[in-house]
Protein backbone atom coordinates (compact mmCIF):
# COMPACT_ATOMS: atom_id res chain seq x y z
CA UNK A 1 0.00 0.00 0.00
CA UNK A 2 1.46 3.34 -1.02
CA UNK A 3 1.26 6.67 0.78
CA UNK A 4 -1.23 7.92 -1.85
CA UNK A 5 -3.62 5.09 -1.02
CA UNK A 6 -3.40 5.85 2.70
CA UNK A 7 -3.92 9.56 2.05
CA UNK A 8 -7.02 8.96 -0.12
CA UNK A 9 -8.45 6.50 2.40
CA UNK A 10 -7.95 8.87 5.34
CA UNK A 11 -9.56 11.75 3.46
CA UNK A 12 -12.45 9.48 2.45
CA UNK A 13 -13.08 8.51 6.08
CA UNK A 14 -13.06 12.15 7.19
CA UNK A 15 -15.49 13.11 4.41
CA UNK A 16 -17.78 10.18 5.25
CA UNK A 17 -17.89 11.16 8.92
CA UNK A 18 -18.50 14.78 7.88
CA UNK A 19 -21.52 13.73 5.80
CA UNK A 20 -20.07 14.32 2.33
CA UNK A 21 -21.00 10.96 0.79
CA UNK A 22 -20.26 11.86 -2.85
CA UNK A 23 -16.71 12.94 -2.03
CA UNK A 24 -16.30 9.79 0.07
CA UNK A 25 -17.22 7.62 -2.94
CA UNK A 26 -14.88 9.56 -5.24
CA UNK A 27 -11.91 9.30 -2.87
CA UNK A 28 -12.58 5.62 -2.19
CA UNK A 29 -12.53 4.89 -5.92
CA UNK A 30 -9.28 6.86 -6.28
CA UNK A 31 -7.70 4.90 -3.42
CA UNK A 32 -8.67 1.60 -5.02
CA UNK A 33 -7.33 2.66 -8.43
CA UNK A 34 -4.06 3.85 -6.84
CA UNK A 35 -3.58 0.38 -5.35
CA UNK A 36 -2.62 -1.72 -8.38
CA UNK A 37 -3.41 -5.15 -6.94
CA UNK A 38 -7.02 -4.16 -6.19
CA UNK A 39 -7.76 -3.01 -9.75
CA UNK A 40 -8.85 -5.53 -12.39
CA UNK A 41 -6.62 -5.64 -15.48
CA UNK A 42 -9.59 -6.66 -17.64
CA UNK A 43 -12.26 -4.07 -16.82
CA UNK A 44 -10.76 -1.71 -14.21
CA UNK A 45 -13.21 -2.81 -11.52
CA UNK A 46 -12.55 -3.53 -7.86
CA UNK A 47 -10.92 -6.84 -6.91
CA UNK A 48 -11.35 -8.60 -3.58
CA UNK A 49 -9.07 -11.26 -2.07
CA UNK A 50 -10.27 -14.85 -2.48
CA UNK A 51 -9.07 -18.43 -2.11
CA UNK A 52 -9.16 -20.88 -5.01
CA UNK A 53 -8.81 -24.64 -5.08
CA UNK A 54 -9.37 -27.66 -2.87
CA UNK A 55 -8.28 -28.15 0.73
CA UNK A 56 -4.56 -28.74 0.82
CA UNK A 57 -4.05 -27.04 -2.55
CA UNK A 58 -5.40 -23.54 -1.85
CA UNK A 59 -4.21 -20.57 -3.89
CA UNK A 60 -4.62 -16.94 -2.90
CA UNK A 61 -5.97 -14.70 -5.62
CA UNK A 62 -8.27 -11.79 -6.36
CA UNK A 63 -11.77 -11.82 -7.88
CA UNK A 64 -13.20 -8.84 -9.76
CA UNK A 65 -16.60 -7.73 -8.48
CA UNK A 66 -17.60 -6.45 -11.94
CA UNK A 67 -16.49 -9.01 -14.54
CA UNK A 68 -15.73 -12.10 -12.40
CA UNK A 69 -12.10 -12.61 -13.51
CA UNK A 70 -10.02 -14.44 -10.91
CA UNK A 71 -6.31 -13.58 -10.98
CA UNK A 72 -3.51 -15.45 -9.23
CA UNK A 73 -0.05 -13.85 -9.22
CA UNK A 74 -1.17 -11.35 -11.86
CA UNK A 75 -2.32 -14.02 -14.34
CA UNK A 76 -5.97 -14.76 -15.17
CA UNK A 77 -6.85 -18.06 -13.50
CA UNK A 78 -10.50 -18.41 -14.51
CA UNK A 79 -13.76 -16.50 -14.91
CA UNK A 80 -16.57 -16.92 -12.40
CA UNK A 81 -19.96 -16.13 -13.91
CA UNK A 82 -22.36 -15.71 -11.00
CA UNK A 83 -25.76 -14.22 -11.83
CA UNK A 84 -26.18 -10.79 -10.23
CA UNK A 85 -29.50 -11.73 -8.61
CA UNK A 86 -27.95 -14.73 -6.91
CA UNK A 87 -24.87 -12.79 -5.80
CA UNK A 88 -26.83 -9.94 -4.24
CA UNK A 89 -29.73 -11.94 -2.79
CA UNK A 90 -27.57 -13.54 -0.09
CA UNK A 91 -29.29 -13.10 3.27
CA UNK A 92 -26.67 -11.83 5.72
CA UNK A 93 -28.93 -12.15 8.77
CA UNK A 94 -28.50 -15.93 8.95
Amino acid sequence: MTSNVIQYAARAIVDYLGGNYKEYLRLTRLAIKANGEMTCNNCGGIQLPCQIGQKGDMKHGYICTDCGHVTVNGMTYRICNVPAKKAYSYDRSI
